[in-house]
């Protein structure tokens, strides 16, 4: 597929940006990075975007990046570690190993270039609604900017708002939005999910799918029947309309947190170990707890 030379200058410029992963001396050499074009999206005043390095050692990492340009910040939101396959093996959200936590800022990005940033022309999601919001506080939507036909090819992202804060196993990532990117066929009505991602109540992207791993989930992302007519539709859209539905999509602001869809994992924030103190074990206890581990813990060294 093709995409707009608008969107490739856009993307050679993020790719030379300021990357601090590998400044290091004792760490791998940068052999390659790029921006994944799958993963741009711009949410009103905030412009995210994965780039993907590998090293001389083969080993590559995925890192997740966030701007608000309306107050001129940069963050970092997450990286994979991808595995032989592509697939991703390891998730840290800054420090913290395969648990959501909150956006660090960047650093390296200096106020001239996250500037030059917010001025690419990348458009803003708009979204269309194709329902109502259905007893499951869920609507349908489709981003009527993202509709492109190059060939036979249609490019098009799906959305799905949900009108309450949920978190999404298995990282406890916070989700207000769901966003589907695909491509599809117009000639022989077939098409696969190239992108996933779950954006917050600011627009920064908290979880996603994208290359390997999306493709090992597809069959979470089949294209049914209602679907298919959709993009047959969309396909066959004179080239300079938009297309319409039952109206635009504006998000509701403050939106509740649900009492179903809460954080699974514990909050261990406060994880004072004084409080096992108030609530010793019996000597009889500890002893047959030594009993069963002592075995299990053989010396690693042979001793005289």
């Amino acid at each position: 597929m093709s995409y707009p030379r608008s969107l490739i200058n856009s993307l050679l410029l993020l790719s030379f940006l300021p990357f601090s992963f590998v400044q290091a001396a004792d760490k791998p050499e940068l052999v390659e990075n790029g921006i994944n074009p799958l993963s741009v999206t711009r949410i009103d005043d905030r412009l995210n975007y994965m780039l993907s390095v590998t090293n001389n050692n083969g080993k590559t990492v995925q890192h997740w990046r966030s701007i608000d340009c309306k107050q001129g910040k940069a963050e970092l939101l997450y990286k994979d570690f991808l595995n032989d396959d592509g697939v991703t093996s390891a998730r840290y959200y800054g420090k913290s190993y395969a648990r959501y936590a909150p956006a660090q800022i960047d650093k390296q990005m200096t106020e001239e270039e996250i500037r030059a940033v917010c001025q690419l022309p990348i458009k803003e999601m708009r979204w269309e609604k194709l329902s109502t919001t259905s007893q499951d506080i869920i609507t349908n939507l489709v981003d009527i900017n993202s509709v492109h036909v190059t060939g036979d090819t249609l490019s098009v992202r799906m959305g799905y708002d949900i009108s309450e804060i949920t978190w999404e196993p298995p990282y406890d990532a916070p989700l207000e939005l769901k966003v589907e990117h695909y491509l599809y066929n117009c000639k022989t009505h077939q098409g696969n999910a190239v992108a996933a991602m779950n954006f917050d109540s600011e627009g920064r992207v908290t979880d996603s799918l994208i290359t390997a791993d999306i493709i090992r989930r597809k069959s979470s992302f089949k294209i049914d029947t209602q679907m298919t007519q959709l993009f047959d539709q969309l396909c066959e859209l004179p080239e300079g309309k938009s297309f319409t539905a039952k109206g635009l999509f504006v998000p509701a602001k403050n939106k509740p947190a649900s009492t179903l869809m809460g954080p699974s994992m514990p909050n261990l924030s406060n994880n004072n170990p004084q409080w096992l103190n108030k609530f010793p074990l019996s000597s009889a206890i500890e002893s047959q707890a030594q009993l069963l581990i002592k075995p299990l813990m053989p010396p690693r060294f042979k001793t005289d």
